[in-house]
């Protein structure tokens, strides 16, 4: 997914917690392995409080990399590393909702222009969140404004993550 630009508009009525750029396992859960996600530029019109959708999601892949891309003003995180719960819950609790782990990927070089302009709190209020994902390099990344409530978080089964 290369040199693509995004004009996003945040506010649907049901919200979104998927992202612009979603990549994720199939409903047979196969993995997809080493995309490659470069050289984009997502930017979201003016968010509603509470709403966190990421400007690019990665669930449920192994080995991939993302870098260089442009993402502002996402109403949630710049950059959402895997989704996975503390709990098992009913398919109709998290319906729409995505799920996977992320293991092995390199985010690198990416700016991110003030995250969270949904003002959420905790990790769907960080520039990059690590739900679930393990063994990837977060690296050089830009991030600039006020809203963030950090860098990077990660939980929620998050481990061996290095950032650089």
């Amino acid at each position: 997914i290369l040199r693509n630009s995004f004009s996003c508009l945040p506010n649907l009525a049901q919200g979104s917690q998927t992202g612009v750029i979603v990549v994720t396992m199939t409903s047979g859960a196969a993995s997809i392995k080493r995309i490659h996600i470069a050289s984009n530029v997502i930017d979201f019109g003016v968010a509603q409080k509470g709403k966190v959708m990421p400007g690019i999601g990665l669930y449920g892949q192994i080995d991939d990399v993302i870098e260089k891309n442009i993402i502002t003003n996402s109403p949630g995180p710049g950059i959402q590393l895997g989704n996975v719960f503390e709990k098992s819950v009913s398919c109709e609790e998290v319906s729409n909702l995505i799920s996977g782990r992320l293991i092995g990927a390199r985010i690198l070089d990416n700016q991110i222009n003030s995250p969270n302009m949904g003002r959420n709190i905790g990790g769907m209020g960080a520039a990059i969140y690590a739900r679930g994902a393990r063994d990837n390099l977060i690296a050089r990344n830009r991030i600039t404004g006020k809203l963030h409530t950090s860098r990077f978080i990660q939980d929620s089964g998050a481990q061996r993550n290095i950032l650089k």
